[in-house]
């Protein structure tokens, strides 16, 4: 009995001490988009056409369709404070988003 008390808490310490990414809910569905995804950025319908990637740990990056044009929204999960969290490259200029000007509408 004492052996099987010491393994949880060992596995508990384990888990407690483990690095984890603490995220909000609507910035976690943004790190979990699938295409063909559906969303609505600053009043814009944009389609995720495919993942790409993002170049840095912890991060999503989306080709987006919207219109005519290409787009690529960056999502940066548990961004420290300063580190833009949400960045939508569109038409040649880069807008910092926060998660209330992302509408998700998956499909399926």
């Amino acid at each position: 009995m004492l052996m099987l008390v010491r393994r949880l808490w060992r596995l508990l310490h384990s888990w407690w001490r483990n690095d984890r990414i603490r995220v909000s809910p609507a910035e976690g569905q943004l790190l979990r988009l699938m295409p063909p995804c559906y969303l609505i950025i600053d009043g814009q319908p944009v389609e995720v056409v495919a993942v790409r990637d993002a170049g840095r740990k912890h991060a999503a990056a989306y080709a987006c369709r919207c219109g005519a044009a290409d787009g690529l929204l960056i999502v940066q999960g548990g961004a420290a404070k300063g580190d833009p969290a949400i960045l939508w490259q569109h038409q040649g200029a880069v807008q910092q988003l926060v998660e209330t000007q992302v509408e998700v509408y998956p499909t399926g």
